[in-house]
């Protein structure tokens, strides 16, 4: 049994299996805005993320995952520096964006990641889980990304030697929304899990919120 198909037929079962995390109804009404314009007023500097290593941790654990690709955050995203020593030490295989921190356009940038310990991207690996970046994600899986597509583009290759898996958005609560708030577009991948400092759910279950506009806040 896959993974992907093991979390699925878990959750059927077991409802204390997420951590029940409710997307946040905030304070400006944002439904109808592009994606440009939540970039603009999301794209303030995060702090460092400590308190949702644990919560990423135990996901991560609860999943059986060995090989874990994460991130190298940008400045307005969730800072996963301590989880990612954290995970290595722990002797995960880990595996880090080849753009690092290579500027230029993102859909200019090459796909492919790197072993921790080695300089060679590649696409061809088996991963069982993926960390992804967000400027927010909302309770269906829609991420708001940098507006590149990088991740898009690299998930459907690498998904030709990784078919189950299981992608996980990291955001601060604030940044967990109500469906309806993000736009989706046909080439947008959705996550399955979404992480939060005060836990996690699988996306698309998620409880509903009382808040009919679906807000976001910067």
């Amino acid at each position: 049994m896959s993974l992907r198909t093991w979390c699925a037929l878990a959750l059927c079962h077991n409802d204390t299996m997420d951590r029940r995390i409710s997307p946040t109804p905030l304070s400006n009404n944002t439904r109808g805005l592009s994606k440009a314009e939540l970039r603009r007023r999301l794209r303030v500097q995060l702090g460092t993320g400590p308190a949702i290593s644990p919560r990423i941790l135990d996901l991560l654990d609860h999943l059986g995952a060995a090989a874990v690709a994460s991130y190298e955050p940008l400045p307005h995203e969730l800072n996963v520096t301590v989880l990612n020593d954290t995970l290595a030490e722990r002797s995960h295989s880990l595996w880090l964006p080849a753009v690092g921190h290579a500027t230029g356009p993102l859909q200019n940038l090459p796909l492919g990641f790197r072993l921790e310990s080695e300089g060679v991207a590649r696409l061809d690996i088996c991963l069982d889980a993926m960390l992804l970046p967000a400027l927010a994600i909302d309770a269906d899986g829609v991420r708001l990304g940098q507006g590149g597509g990088w991740y898009d583009r690299a998930i459907a290759a690498l998904r030709l030697t990784s078919p189950d898996l299981v992608l996980i958005g990291c955001v601060p609560s604030q940044r967990f929304v109500v469906s309806g708030v993000i736009p989706r577009e046909d080439h947008d991948v959705t996550v399955d899990y979404v992480v939060t400092e005060h836990g996690w759910a699988r996306c698309g279950l998620v409880p509903s919120s009382d808040n009919p506009q679906g807000q976001i806040s910067s």
